[in-house]
């Protein structure tokens, strides 16, 4: 996994992190960035590849509990997923308990029912995060989701006429294409530089080396 020097998927690459590595956690951004500390060196990391179950300092030990706080109001759904039925609601700076992340959503235990919430929207502390390296404001990844908030912090421009594809690789299938100068919402990026966005309201994936 990649740590980078700022927030974004534009930050810097300052060194690689191995698969099993235990990090010291700072808190989240307000655009899902994990501000850590590995081997003495702070960086950024995004959320869906860091298990952060472990103690109350933010120690990175995958299969505990942690406390988190919703940082916005936030559905509790009984599957993980958009499809999940609404069984209760978080208020902004509720505490809950977390025992597992499945990218994008986390387990809680909601008054002793196993429930799920999209993680972007939990956090280490109340209050919300007030990273002291951020320079780029208060900011989200444009997903639509249960927050339904935008911003500009993570578009790419196309640079050459692009296929969408429905997976990380060149075998993934070609469900349409990008023309030159499209703008697109980064909301993940792979190792071997493949990046996630939404096309037509579904989960795809363009190769990064055209966009900018």
């Amino acid at each position: 996994m990649y740590l980078r020097d700022n927030a974004s998927l534009q930050g810097r690459v300052i060194d690689v992190m191995p698969q099993g590595t235990s990090v010291e956690v700072y808190g989240m951004t307000q655009d899902g960035w994990y501000h850590v500390n590995y081997e003495g060196t702070e960086g950024y990391c995004y959320y869906r590849w860091l298990n952060f179950e472990g103690t109350a300092d933010g120690t990175v030990h995958d299969g505990k509990q942690t406390e988190m706080f919703a940082t916005c109001d936030l559905n509790v759904r009984d599957a993980p997923g958009m499809h999940g039925k609404v069984i209760g609601v978080l208020t902004t700076d509720e505490a809950v308990a977390v025992s597992h992340k499945e990218n994008y959503w986390f387990t809680v235990d909601y008054h002793g029912q196993t429930g799920y919430c999209y993680g972007e929207y939990l956090g280490f502390t109340r209050g919300g995060y007030q990273d002291p390296n951020d320079t780029a404001g208060r900011n989200v990844m444009n997903d639509e989701v249960e927050g339904g908030a935008t911003s500009t912090m993570n578009q790419l421009t196309v640079t050459a006429p692009l296929n969408v594809r429905t997976a990380p690789s060149m075998s993934g299938a070609i469900i349409g294409s990008l023309a030159r100068g499209t703008v697109v919402s980064a909301l993940e990026q792979t190792p071997d530089r493949w990046v996630r966005i939404s096309f037509n309201g579904t989960d795809a994936w363009v190769f990064g080396d055209y966009l900018a």
